[in-house]
């Protein structure tokens, strides 16, 4: 209970941190969150990548115990394998959100989606 407890802490400091420009090293607060700061540029891709995470862990989870059925191993969960499944769900996330949907993004931007006529089916 103490390590959740001491993690939301970390996590809220992390996030007060990145707002008030505390830690930044040679910014102030005006500068500190922008986007030329790696570390909120990191978290801005992270949270461009998350939908994508959201959509992809559920199949990727399912395709691993789907080999462990068919390899007839029964894997236990430790830290690794959960840090190696993140990793493995965010880089998956991070190549389709960079080769689906930002070049999807841009189609639509130039499509003219003014010069679109309403048809009446009837």
């Amino acid at each position: 209970m103490f390590k959740k407890i001491a993690a939301l802490g970390a996590a809220a400091a992390l996030c007060v941190g990145l707002m008030t420009g505390c830690g930044a090293s040679g910014t102030t607060a005006d500068t500190s969150y922008s986007a030329e700061n790696p570390l909120v540029r990191g978290i801005t891709f992270l949270g461009q990548t998350s939908f994508d995470v959201y959509l992809w862990h559920c199949p990727l989870f399912s395709l691993c115990r789907l080999a462990e059925g068919l390899l007839g191993v029964r894997l236990t969960v430790t830290r690794g394998k959960m840090l190696l499944f993140l990793l493995a769900v965010e880089a998956l996330g991070a190549l389709l959100f960079l080769f689906v949907e930002k070049p999807l993004a841009r189609m639509t931007k130039r499509f003219e989606w003014d010069k679109l006529k309403i048809v009446d089916p009837a």
